[in-house]
């Protein structure tokens, strides 16, 4: 099972502000695989832990969340809504110390988190804490009209003082004190130092008018003279004209762009920093003229207007440009009418469309859609698809590759052809001005195509391998692609007189005739020789078999001993068998020859080859990634001898003869591999003793030995015959002494009567 390593891509923290805080903050966030692509529909959890102080703080609340991701990987929660593991939300305390969020998170939705890290908490939630009372006053709102006076209430706290109006006339005194008038704006500090007149009664509160906004400060008029005292207070008079703005000291720190706090009066540093040259936020050391410093996993820049929002992120390992909004991106140049490049919600990529329908597009491409590529000028078109068991280039119109004009050569995986159409290097094989060039840098093969040949040749061994790697090769090779044969294949020959002819020694002229050459002083005695052209690792299934006996290819000899081949034949031993590749062969039951055995008797009719044998056969346990290689590990003695050079594997690639590095031990290999994946099946190694057994050659040993069993069956028949006529005159003898005997005994009875 492929394990997921999962990015958390936030996507911001808000709080909403009603007339009381409410007690969750929203949280929401993109989940990614460690390729980056998004986890689309998936079930999960998310536990959200509160740390006081620091990021490894003491836990003051902890909640566990689920949530579903949409098709694009977002998923949403609220911190304080989910269930509770520890601590109370609304019994947190926004207003010590910094307090850090750590989130982890569960793609299979279960208990098993993985840590995404901790980041502190900014001024968003602290809407909490201010809920709570505490903390710096907010600005004042203007002041609303004046309710009607209720019963005098207890003294509240002393108000700022209000601007004071022109003194009205000193009454005779003993009078009963006027209803005061309503509160004028506050107004600012004057310069003037009049002295300050007596504080009335302070007035019953009415009910708090609505909030509203904080309107202009006006300037504080001149206080009026101080009454005698004694006397009723009048009513007070109109308010005076603005009188001039105050003078005063504004403290903060350097460079820091100034800002009014929240009491409005007084002036402190906002969160830009300029040094005189460069403006920057979140850093005191700009380097370029604005500068946005942000923490890893934030966002930084946004443009709204209110329903689209363009924003910039940093994270993962990035920088991340585009709609924070469900929106298409789209980017231009000189103020275009229409956009150049478009960024679909559903991630496809347009370059001259708004409405990109394949994964990229250019241009647009009727007719063609959820392709990988997808190239058109609005009435034809072309795309580039890839699935799992083919790569797909599709058109609406014929291909047409034009280098150079159409004479020049098309390089695949280099930038220097010496071919039509080459793939991949060619190396020093020579290969230069064929029609196509497949090669793999020291090695290539090409084909050629006349009026009356095709050719194909190569600088190593060809193989034809249909459907490789798919459970076995199970596919066909057809020459003409209509199910049957019409023309001819050759193998090591360019003129075949077959439909499939196979010629291993076309390549080697310069071994026949140096061999020629000293025929009379080389051994030519070894008859076990194989020249091998056709390796079948299974049956041959044919009408008939025809094999080489003219004549004219012969050196005759004589002929053979039937007697001693009969005395061969005797000599062999037919034995029950079966294989030991189980998968392949199954059970079935054998009765044959032994070639180990047939050798000791008969070696004229044994070969040896070069092959792969069963003598490992058994699953891999574990297998280590080195590096020179893949240490395998098995169960059971693996039976892989010291010189074994390679030894055959199958897995999820199919079959593999991979080069052995080492033997460690009896139950470990070490091999030169580059990829081995899924079950590992170690089959054998590969031998250069591999012997086969010429059955031809059994068969004629066989008609010898009986032509010798037909000579004696001849001459015992022939002394058999003999046998008979002699017995037959030896019987007829015998009827005539039993006759003589007869009278004998009749002549003996009668002279005994006499």
């Amino acid at each position: 099972m492929k394990s997921f390593i999962l990015l958390l891509i936030v996507s911001g923290i808000s709080l909403s502000m009603m007339a009381q805080a409410p007690q969750g903050i929203n949280y929401q966030a993109v989940a990614r695989n460690n390729a980056g692509a998004v986890l689309q529909n998936q079930n999960i959890s998310v536990r959200l832990t509160v740390h006081d102080g620091s990021a490894t703080g003491s836990i003051v609340y902890q909640e566990r969340d689920t949530a579903t991701t949409n098709q694009f990987g977002l998923f949403k929660t609220v911190l304080g809504n989910g269930s509770i593991l520890q601590g109370s939300f609304s019994s947190i305390d926004w207003s010590t110390g910094s307090k850090f969020l750590q989130v982890e998170y569960d793609p299979a939705g279960g208990s098993t988190y993985l840590n995404m890290g901790s980041s502190e908490l900014q001024s968003v939630p602290y809407a909490l804490y201010a809920a709570s009372g505490v903390g710096s006053t907010g600005p004042q709102g203007t002041i609303g009209n004046t309710g009607p006076t209720g019963p005098t209430g207890s003294d509240g706290g002393l108000g700022p003082t209000g601007p004071g109006g022109p003194t009205g006339a000193t009454g005779s005194g003993g009078g009963p004190t006027g209803a005061t008038g309503p509160t004028g704006p506050t107004g600012a500090t004057g310069g003037g130092g009049g002295a300050t007149g007596a504080t009335g009664d302070t007035g019953a509160t009415g009910n708090p008018g609505a909030t509203g906004a904080t309107g202009d400060t006006g300037p504080t008029g001149d206080t009026g003279a101080t009454g005698s005292g004694g006397g009723a207070t009048g009513a007070t008079g109109a308010t005076g004209p603005t009188g001039p703005a105050a003078s005063g000291n504004v403290s903060g720190t350097l460079n820091y762009i100034a800002k009014f706090t929240p009491d409005g009066v007084s002036v402190g540093n906002s969160v830009m920093y300029d040094d005189g040259t460069n403006i920057g936020i979140g850093t005191t050391t700009p380097q370029f003229a604005f500068d946005l410093r942000t923490p890893d996993g934030s966002f930084g820049f946004s443009h709204s207007n209110g329903t689209v929002t363009l924003a910039t992120y940093i994270g993962g390992g990035g920088g991340w440009m585009g709609t924070y909004s469900v929106h298409p991106l789209y980017l231009f140049t000189g103020n275009a009418a229409a956009p150049q490049v478009t960024l679909g919600t559903n991630g496809y990529l347009g370059i001259g469309t708004i409405s990109p329908v394949n994964k990229l597009q250019i241009g647009s491409t009727p007719g063609f859609s959820g392709n990988d590529l997808a190239i058109g000028n609005g009435t034809q078109g072309m795309s580039f698809t890839e699935s799992t068991t083919s790569s797909t280039w599709y058109s609406n119109t014929p291909f047409a590759l034009m280098a150079n004009g159409g004479t020049g050569y098309v390089g695949i995986g280099t930038q220097s052809p010496a071919n039509i159409l080459q793939i991949g290097g060619v190396g020093g094989t020579g290969f230069s001005g064929n029609a196509l060039a497949i090669g793999g840098g020291g090695a290539a093969m090409i084909m050629n195509q006349t009026t009356s040949l095709t050719t194909w040749e190569s600088s190593t061994a060809i193989s034809i391998l249909p459907h490789y790697g798919l459970g076995g090769i199970n596919g066909q090779v057809n020459i003409t692609g209509n199910g049957y044969i019409s023309g001819s294949l050759g193998i090591g020959t360019n003129s075949p007189i077959a439909p499939l002819e196979v010629y291993t020694t076309a390549a080697l002229a310069n071994v026949y005739y140096t061999e020629y050459q000293h025929l009379g002083t080389t051994d030519i005695s070894n008859g076990n020789i194989s020249n091998m052209a056709i390796y079948a690792d299974g049956n041959i299934v044919a009408g008939s078999f025809d094999a080489y006996s003219d004549a004219r290819l012969k050196n005759i000899r004589g002929r053979s001993n039937t007697a001693k081949d009969l005395q061969i034949l005797n000599a062999l031993q037919v034995t029950d068998y079966t294989m030991k590749d189980v998968v392949k062969y199954r059970d079935k039951a054998f009765k044959k020859v032994i070639a180990q055995e047939v050798e000791q008797v008969y070696p004229q009719v044994i070969s040896k080859q070069t092959n792969y044998i069963p003598n490992v056969y058994q699953p891999v346990v574990k297998m280590e990634k080195k590096p020179n290689g893949y240490l395998l590990h098995f169960e059971k003695p693996h039976n892989i001898s010291a010189e074994a050079k390679k030894i055959e594997v199958l897995d999820d690639n199919g079959r593999q003869r991979l080069e052995v590095v080492s033997v460690p031990s009896e139950n470990e290999v070490l091999l030169n591999a580059d990829n081995l994946t899924g079950t590992v099946f170690v089959y054998g190694e590969l031998v250069n003793d591999f012997r086969t057994v010429d059955y031809e050659g059994l068969s004629t040993l066989n008609i010898s030995a009986t032509q010798e069993l037909s000579k004696k069956v001849a001459a015992l028949e022939a002394e058999n015959s003999e046998l008979k006529t002699k017995l037959k005159a030896t019987s007829e003898q015998q009827q005539l002494m039993k006759s003589d005997l007869e009278v004998m005994k009749q002549i003996l009875m009668q002279k005994s009567e006499k």
